[in-house]
């Protein structure tokens, strides 16, 4: 099943550059219409993130960036006048310090649509899936070009929302190529749930990266050291510019 409407999915840093920042930057996202926004909870030990984005939760934890306050600063955005579905991008120990329950309760009650984990195997993922289920929340889980098929059935049959799909063995950052063929993982994910969105990250920065993804079966971008650049100069004008200019790509 072909998704007509391929997704734009921007990420930023909660935190970055300035603490006070969430609320802006989210209104700026949901003024090119994007259609879910991963919101970064900075961690110390960012496995999956390059330079860009590990040097943005390096500063938004400086600023006294945590878990509580996201939650917090989230809540008190009108999140239904918001069009773009709230995604938690957060490594697995700080929601488990915090209480999975409980970091699941609030996000919903804040506004959150999903949560996404890049470092929570599928094997151990059934406490916090259970817990996002209660809460009515989707979990989203990854998979990566070396994942196996046997593996990606099983994300497959897990999935609700969408898949993401890394497009390289390594970690996020614009990359002038990527020489990964992703459209055979993608046809296989589609094999086991045909109506599942597949979005590709990590490498997505411009409209030609954009279009390339979508050209393999992709039905969906995210974009984040892209935006991140941008916001360190506080380039939202910028920002703006080329989301818009990768969804007409895309679209």
């Amino acid at each position: 099943m072909e998704i007509s409407k391929k997704l734009l999915i921007p990420f930023f840093t909660a935190g970055f550059p300035q603490l006070s920042s969430t609320k802006e930057i989210l209104e700026n996202l949901s003024s090119v219409d994007a259609d879910y926004v991963e919101i970064g909870l900075a961690h110390s030990d960012a496995l999956a993130d390059g330079p860009v984005i590990q040097s943005s939760s390096h500063i938004a934890l400086q600023n006294g960036m945590n878990i509580e306050l996201l939650f917090n600063q989230i809540s008190e955005i009108k999140t239904k006048e918001l069009k773009p579905k709230l995604i938690l991008f957060s490594y697995y120990n700080p929601l488990l310090s915090y209480g999975l329950e409980k970091s699941c309760r609030l996000w919903k009650e804040a506004g959150g649509n999903s949560i996404l984990v890049p470092d929570l195997p599928i094997e151990e993922a059934d406490e916090l899936k259970r817990e996002c289920a209660k809460n009515g929340l989707s979990l989203i889980f990854l998979v990566a070009p070396t994942s196996t098929e046997e593996r990606i059935k099983k994300i497959a049959k897990m999935s609700t929302e969408f898949i993401y799909l890394v497009s390289v063995t390594g970690v996020t950052g614009v990359r002038e190529t990527n020489k990964n063929d992703l459209s055979i993982t993608i046809e296989q994910i589609k094999k086991y749930n045909p109506s599942i969105p597949v979005v590709i990250g990590f490498g997505i920065g411009d409209a030609q990266s954009a279009k390339q993804a979508i050209a393999q079966g992709a039905d969906g971008v995210v974009i984040g050291s892209a935006i991140i650049k941008l916001l360190k100069d506080n380039e939202l004008n910028e920002m703006t510019r080329l989301l818009l200019e990768i969804k007409k790509a895309i679209n």
